[in-house]
């Protein structure tokens, strides 16, 4: 089938191929990446396609092949993996002229999605919104028929005459601007002009209408804090009672609430930084306590401090907050007051107390930094699982409380919290050492946990490895004895 100018009917195309489509844009460098990726699973056909803009490519990948080793994407990695599922929706949902009728650049749009279509061009007409157009446009009008298709009637629904008003309404013109991000009065102009000149929805889209938004169950709640955090009790329900090690629910809703976590950016005097990271460089001081029992616990630390007060054996490690049963991790706070807190001792306990420096620099997840003020990277309408997402926002301003709530020994409330971390460490492309939580035992206090050194699957096999950490004592060990325990409470 030639694909030289005019129109292609992809569906048809694909159906009669019997082939997987991939469709990636006209960047180079991404576009060898996506190449590259696939390459490894499959051969492919590379189509030139003008109809797809300045410059395009088809990618048809055998499924037989690349479905039997490693999933119909498999060969990507998670980022374009979700890029390539949404610009394929956009594709399937519309015939893209050759030339723009109406060009925006990335400049003249708030939505990411509708930015990352402009990023894949290399050049284009002039922008109808600032008139730049040197470092690349794409046509809106395209992004207005896939909107009025397949965006707007999920969100949106037109205010039928009579019918009682509640909330605001909405122009056509601002219901495009809203989905698209696309904010100048001429390009809203164009689009809004395209989609009531388009034979879909047709009592939607009739001139003069006003719109509504559908409300969400979560913008339905009342109290938004209590619906988020039933979202979170049933994940821990799924987990612990349902299934603990295949539980696809918790995966995805990790994937989701770590995926708007990284997009947050917190606001400092050199510009937004990404929130979920706080970086640490090599020697950062540390404090590590330990609750003994008789003075030959005393004896023991005073001959082996380093040993004795590092993180604890395999055979020894016992499950914790972030971590399972013979899975040792090292936990240590900021402050000495704090450390010592943390071990909950008694009147008349006598406590150990380390200091630990860091041997190399670590990248730790930082879980406090979600209840500050934040800006985020704007939560696109072209996602699928927008409510999901909406919630998982909402719940990272709630996680540093969560993580920190006390569980009795002896139950296992810990265990989403475990199955979090683990997430965090085996599961985000970010090469994270640890998690930073605030201490709910010291009020202004400050936990680490740090991650052990990274390890291959042959020395996991070998019974007498022990993992390392790249902490080290730097002084002797202080003894102290608990004279007082102070507690504080409030009225239910």
């Amino acid at each position: 089938m030639s694909t030289d100018g005019g129109k292609v009917d992809l569906k048809a195309f694909v159906g009669e191929a019997d082939h997987t489509l991939l469709v990636a844009g006209g960047v180079p460098a991404w576009d060898s990446a996506v190449h590259a990726a696939v390459e490894r699973a499959a051969p492919l056909l590379v189509l030139t396609t003008p109809q797809f803009g300045v410059q395009g490519y088809v990618y048809l990948c055998l499924p037989q092949r690349t479905r039997g080793c490693c999933g119909e994407m498999g060969g990507l990695n998670k980022v374009e993996r979700k890029w390539i599922g949404m610009r394929r929706k956009l594709f399937e949902m519309v015939e893209a002229p050759v030339n723009a009728k109406a060009p925006y650049c990335r400049e003249c749009t708030t939505d990411p999605f509708v930015k990352k279509l402009v990023d894949e061009r290399l050049k284009g007409d002039a922008c109808m919104g600032c008139g730049m157009g040197d470092k690349g446009t794409y046509d809106a009008i395209i992004v207005a028929r896939a909107a009025a298709k397949e965006i707007i009637p999920k969100f949106f629904t037109r205010q039928i005459a009579g019918e009682e008003e509640s909330g605001r309404l909405f122009k056509i013109e601002e219901v495009l601007s809203e989905v698209t991000g696309i904010v100048n009065g001429a390009l809203c102009e164009a689009m809004a002009a395209e989609v009531h000149c388009m034979e879909v929805r047709e009592m939607l889209y009739l001139p003069g209408s006003h719109y509504k938004k559908i409300q969400t169950n979560f913008d339905k709640a009342e109290d938004k804090r209590a619906f988020v955090l039933d979202r979170w009790q049933r994940i821990s329900a799924s987990i612990l009672h349902g299934q603990r090690y295949y539980n696809d629910s918790a995966t995805n809703f990790f994937e989701r609430l770590f995926d708007e976590a990284q997009s947050a950016l917190n606001h400092t005097l050199f510009g937004p930084k990404p929130s979920a990271t706080s970086k640490r460089k090599a020697g950062l001081k540390l404090y590590r306590a330990r609750r003994l029992e008789s003075q030959a616990d005393i004896d023991k630390i005073s001959k082996s401090a380093e040993q004795e007060l590092g993180a604890p054996p395999k055979r020894l490690a016992a499950q914790n907050r972030m971590n399972a049963r013979g899975i040792p991790l090292f936990y240590a706070a900021e402050g000495q007051a704090t450390c010592i807190a943390e071990v909950r001792p008694s009147i008349g306990d006598t406590v150990a107390v380390g200091l630990f420096e860091t041997t190399r620099d670590i990248k730790f997840f930082d879980f406090r930094k979600f209840k500050h003020f934040r800006q985020e990277v704007k939560l696109s309408y072209w996602v699928e699982d927008y409510q999901e997402r909406q919630i998982c926002r909402a719940l990272l301003f709630e996680i540093s409380e969560l993580i920190a709530q006390p569980v009795r020994e002896g139950e296992t409330g810990y265990i989403t919290t475990q199955a979090m971390v683990e997430f965090i460490r085996h599961k985000l492309e970010d090469d994270f050492g640890g998690v930073i939580f605030k201490s709910v035992q010291d009020e202004v206090g400050v936990n680490y946990v740090i991650f052990s050194d990274k390890e291959d699957l042959a020395m996991l096999h070998d019974v007498n490895y022990e993992p390392t950490f790249p902490v080290m004592l730097c002084r002797k060990p202080t003894f102290f004895e608990i004279n007082a325990v102070s507690y504080s409470s409030k009225k239910l």
